[in-house]
């Protein structure tokens, strides 16, 4: 069932399952049950909503409850060196779901820097998982794949 939902992003599906309650004096019995997923921006929820009737078909009742997953996410920071060959401005491209997307490392780091420092080319909240990048200092070219794994900043240095 997870898969099929997930193959389906905003759209919902019927399912027509007795569901019977032992509710006293009576037996309820639920007949739609509605499950709707979206995927957009990473994120994913579930909108779960159940009609009740009563076994005379004269009461009706209905709840709807909405489940919100968060895509897990983590970060890439690409930094020069001051020992370092190279150029500077370099400018490093990042392919996320297709679009490159182009950020600069303007200076060198006497250190390791921390992520998200200024004129280091930094990549947030990116989905989990492994990214093509390529880089450029206007006379070297390189490329090749970065890990972004869940809550964590991957330091790239040239």
């Amino acid at each position: 069932m997870s898969n099929y939902l997930r193959s389906c992003p905003r759209r919902t599906v019927f399912l027509g399952l007795p569901l019977t309650t032992g509710f006293a004096p009576s037996t309820s019995t639920a007949t739609n049950l509605e499950l709707s997923t979206n995927d957009d921006d990473g994120d994913e929820f579930l909108t779960v909503k159940l009609e009740a009737f009563s076994k005379n078909e004269k009461k009706k009742n209905e709840t709807s409850k909405t489940i919100t997953v968060h895509a897990a996410t983590g970060d890439v920071m690409f930094w020069n060196c001051n020992s370092c060959s190279g150029v500077i401005p370099i400018s490093v491209v990042l392919n996320v779901d297709g679009v490159n997307i182009t950020r600069t490392i303007n200076d060198s780091q006497a250190t390791t820097p921390s992520c998200g420092t200024s004129d280091c080319a930094n990549f947030n909240g990116l989905d989990v998982g492994t990214y093509v990048y390529g880089a450029s200092d206007g006379t070297v070219s390189w490329s090749g794949t970065v890990e972004v794994t869940k809550n964590t900043c991957n330091k790239l240095k040239k």
